[in-house]
């Protein structure tokens, strides 16, 4: 093996089987250890398998979650396919029960941490397949990882029959021999459930598990449509199942039965890694694993008269005031300037972003404007200062944000009713949005007015160009004014923003790709896009069906989140989310941990993203009253610190940091999980 893949060094024979042989690794160039699968040629050679192969690699490495093993690069040797991916450090799920019944409590938790790495391949159109107690590996947390998507063999004529009537397959995919299907994922979920809770195997007709074990009525319900030999009436998707996971790890204790013998997951066995030349196994304690919050949702979201709208409201009334009497000094000094310099010559040149600026609180947040008593805007003077163009959008900043238009950046060109001025500068989506509404726009949005290959034409670099849409939810989409937006075919990419390149192609890219912009101002002064036009629309929108949630938003199960680009302190950012009818998101249990870590490890925030937790009388509560519960604090971080509260930093866990700081941003979430 060293001789067919030179990059690695092969240490030693992990697992095999009759499909294939896994091997832990040691990636030369980075110093990582991976683990590498190499499958048996009677599959390579088969061309349905081959096909299935490589697009699942595809799309396997470009998920990134903490319940999935990463997928790092795949190939062909000497026939034979094989794919690199990320080692866990531990053993699979069947090694570790042996057949017998785990704690209650962790049964749900490793379920709960199953589901939601299948919400999230499933969101991506990736079925596991075979999804079995070996599939499913234990790294030295006792967190379960999903591996082997799409390697399932029900279908090849060499399959030992054993495996074909596995206990874990749908029946549907046995007694049709059909494709694997997302239901069919469902179904050995719920067969893996009733495992890890009776320690019996699963069949047609086993008994429920309550009778087996400590577990109450409610789980034989999950269970027993989970495992629907129907897949229409089996639980409808991943999201579901995982709410009544979470809502069963929330509910009434277990019920007293006879004791009986349950099985704690033991530590693993785990090479060391720092010496590729001394390898010796060494025992790994396993942490105690995560408890679920009580979140059961009440029915419906009340929403009455918000006090802390009304009040910010008052101040911005005040601050649009002071701003218009500073504009007019403004003005007036900046006319003698104008009076003694002479036009130059205009010279593109770029700016950093002022995404930093605290504005407390902020402007943007002001009421729309209505036309109807405001007379028409006179045709805009573009300018006629010396400067560039990034200079002059600069100086009007604070003019744009108020709403005027009587004057408009060098270099800004009229289309219809609006105004529109590319900004070369490379940002993410979120800084790109907040940088527009600083300066009194949004992000330019495709019309008839305005035609896509228009506002491609008007970047003249040879990058991408963000425009203003984003998903608000699973499958929707929404344009920057909140308007819902359905595209003629869906845009490319598994992000969650829209992107456009010079030909035209619509891409989905995550939170932290940079790329120009343009800007797009309305000529009667109204932004549509404003963050604060966009909650209010939301607020008022929670009590009916569909709710209409602002572009950027993402939808797991029942809770909807928003990543906010603003500098603020904590306490601004939970009056906004908490004006705009929901909280700064929490993490009490262990769906909405990997809902919260999965979506910031997609956005770029240096300063942190602030949460719904603060320390309060040296007790750290949430901000909706749910139980606090095994924090994943980041080591060394200083838990005591007064006047602080919850910060996370993508990929490196939770931290502490004054209330009075400034973050990158924060997230709102909508849910029903207020106490």
């Amino acid at each position: 093996m060293g001789t067919l893949l030179p990059a690695f060094e092969f240490i030693f024979l992990l697992a095999s089987d009759e499909f294939g042989a896994v091997y832990l690794s040691n990636q030369r160039s980075l110093g990582r250890d991976v683990a590498i699968k190499i499958l048996a040629p009677h599959v390579s050679d088969d061309p349905l398998s081959k096909s299935r192969f490589e697009s699942t690699c595809r799309s396997m490495a470009q998920l990134n979650h903490p319940n999935l093993v990463g997928i790092y690069n795949s190939g062909s040797i000497e026939g034979m396919l094989y794919f690199v991916m990320e080692y866990v450090p531990g053993k699979s799920l069947g090694h570790s029960t042996k057949g017998k019944p785990i704690d209650f409590k962790q049964a749900l938790l490793l379920a709960e941490g199953i589901c939601a790495g299948l919400v999230h391949a499933h969101h991506h159109q990736i079925v596991h397949g075979d999804l079995n107690l070996r599939n499913i590996l234990l790294n030295n947390k006792a967190e379960p990882k999903l591996t082997n998507f799409g390697l399932s063999h029900h279908n090849d004529k060499s399959t030992n029959p054993s495996v074909i009537t596995s206990r874990f397959v749908a029946p549907e995919v046995i007694r049709y021999a059909g494709p694997t299907s997302p239901q069919s994922d469902i179904f050995s979920l719920g067969a893996i459930l009733y495992e890890l809770i009776t320690g019996k195997p699963h069949r047609a007709d086993a008994p429920p598990p309550s009778t087996l074990s400590e577990c109450g009525p409610e789980i034989d319900a999950i269970w027993r449509q989970a495992t629907h030999i129907d897949p229409s009436e089996r639980t409808p998707d991943a999201i579901n199942l995982q709410a009544a996971l979470t809502a069963a790890s929330a509910g009434p204790k277990p019920k007293a039965k006879t004791p009986m013998a349950t099985t704690a997951l033991k530590p693993v066995l785990r090479p060391q890694s720092a010496s590729p030349n001394n390898r010796k196994l060494s025992l790994t304690p396993n942490s105690k694993a995560l408890s679920a919050s009580h979140n059961t949702p009440p029915t419906t979201l009340k929403v009455g008269f918000n006090w802390t709208l009304a009040r910010n409201l008052f101040i911005i009334a005040g601050l649009l005031y002071a701003i218009k009497i500073a504009w007019s000094w403004h003005q007036e000094a900046d006319q003698k300037r104008n009076n003694t310099s002479q036009q130059t010559p205009i010279i593109a040149k770029k700016t950093k972003p002022e995404i930093n600026r605290p504005l407390t609180p902020d402007p943007s947040t002001r009421p729309p404007i209505d036309p109807s008593k405001n007379p028409a805007p006179p045709k805009p003077i573009v300018s006629t200062t010396p400067g560039s163009p990034a200079e002059s959008l600069a100086r009007l900043r604070d003019a744009l944000a108020a709403g005027k238009r009587d004057e408009m950046p060098v270099g800004s060109i009229r289309r219809g009713p609006n105004d529109y001025f590319v900004v070369p500068e490379p940002m993410t989506w979120p800084d790109a949005t907040w940088f527009a509404e600083q300066h009194g726009g949004h992000l330019a949005i495709p019309s008839t007015t305005a035609p896509l290959s228009w506002l491609i034409d008007q970047s003249t670099a040879d990058d991408d160009v963000w425009l203003g849409a984003a998903r608000n939810g699973l499958n929707s989409w929404a344009l920057a004014d909140g308007t819902a937006w359905p595209p003629k075919k869906q845009p490319s990419g598994i992000g969650h923003y829209l992107a456009a390149d010079k030909h035209g192609f619509l891409k989905a890219e995550n939170g932290k790709t940079t790329h120009p912009f343009i800007i797009q101002w309305h000529s009667d002064g109204s932004n549509p896009g404003a963050l604060a036009t966009l909650l209010a629309s939301t607020r008022n929108s929670l009590t009916q069906p569909n709710p209409k949630f602002p572009p950027g938003t993402r939808t797991y199960g029942i809770r909807h989140y928003l990543f906010v680009s603003r500098p603020f302190n904590w306490q601004n950012a939970a009056d906004l989310a908490n004006a705009a009818g929901g909280h700064l998101a929490v993490s009490s249990s262990i769906a909405e941990i990997s809902n919260i870590g999965e979506m910031t490890n997609d956005l770029n925030a240096k300063n942190g993203i602030w949460l719904g937790a603060s320390l309060q009388k040296n007790q750290w509560q949430w901000i909706t009253g749910e139980p606090w519960k095994e924090p994943k604090w980041a080591d060394g971080t200083n838990t005591t610190l007064v006047d602080s509260a919850l910060i996370i930093h993508p990929g490196n866990g939770w931290h502490t940091q004054n209330v009075t700081d400034h973050a990158s941003g924060f997230i709102i979430e909508w849910s029903n999980d207020r106490k």
